[in-house]
């Protein structure tokens, strides 16, 4: 437990809540890796232990003592037409497939381990609108196209 507590970014602030979760569970994993196994005594006092040591750094966190957004920083807009406009630049086809690949996570509003399970038979033409089909959503995701864009080939 005190690897965990002692564990920090490379700025020196506490890690998130996320990142000592899992630093515990690598610990968990170190023990079935090796085949062995956790008394309940040692878990009922490790979960003790890490509920009043994330009890401390939220307070921490409250105080101003470190940073109070969690997750990833989101993408601008700005940022995301300069990258759009880079890859538009490369002419090569692994460009433009990069570009159609930002445009439709950015569009879909998606992760791109999302974005890379479309298929061909995921598409359809509705007007000027392109559908994509999600298999595990039961909703539709339309993208308004005017126009197909010459680099956009089927």
């Amino acid at each position: 437990m005190l690897y965990i507590m002692a564990c920090q970014t490379r700025g020196g602030t506490r890690l998130s809540k996320s990142g000592y979760y899992s630093k515990r569970a690598g610990l968990f994993h170190l023990y079935r890796i090796y085949g062995r196994t956790q008394s309940k005594v040692f878990q009922d006092d490790m979960k003790v232990v890490f509920k009043g040591f994330l009890r401390r750094v939220a307070q921490e966190v409250q105080n101003g003592n470190g940073r109070i957004t969690t997750g990833k920083l989101p993408l601008s807009f700005e940022l995301y037409c300069e990258i759009c406009q880079w890859m538009l630049e490369d002419t090569s086809a692994a460009g433009r497939f990069a570009h159609l690949f930002l445009v439709l996570s950015w569009n879909l509003a998606c992760r791109s381990s999302n974005t890379t399970t479309i298929h061909y038979h995921h598409l359809s033409w509705a007007g000027d609108s392109l559908q994509i089909y999600f298999g595990q959503e039961t909703l539709v995701i339309f993208i308004a196209i005017r126009t197909i864009p010459q680099f956009v080939q089927f």
